[in-house]
């Protein structure tokens, strides 16, 4: 199933939270290292966001924001750009 995103929405994958380790050896998972922003790769884009972002672009999102959704045997998110959802893209 193919879905097409509709009005201000994008559809994301969630990337795995990264583990970072302090001086003494203690992990730090990055939910509790970094704000509560996650990061999530764009996976399906509505037509009236196209122009700004494209499948396969890294988001920035709190992660309370979005909506589940079980597609292509995985958990994503629904974002949605006018509430402020997307706060970022990622760029390396």
């Amino acid at each position: 199933m193919k879905i097409i995103p509709v009005g201000q929405k994008i559809l994301v994958k969630p990337l795995e939270a990264k583990e970072t380790k302090s001086s003494g050896g203690i992990i730090i998972p990055e939910s509790v290292a970094v704000a509560d922003l996650r990061e999530a790769e764009v996976v399906e884009v509505s037509p009236d966001l196209a122009h700004k972002y494209s499948e396969g672009d890294h988001v920035l999102y709190p992660s309370k924001a979005g909506l589940g959704q079980e597609y292509n045997g995985s958990l994503h998110l629904w974002l949605r750009e006018e509430i402020g959802e997307v706060w970022a893209i990622a760029k390396n």
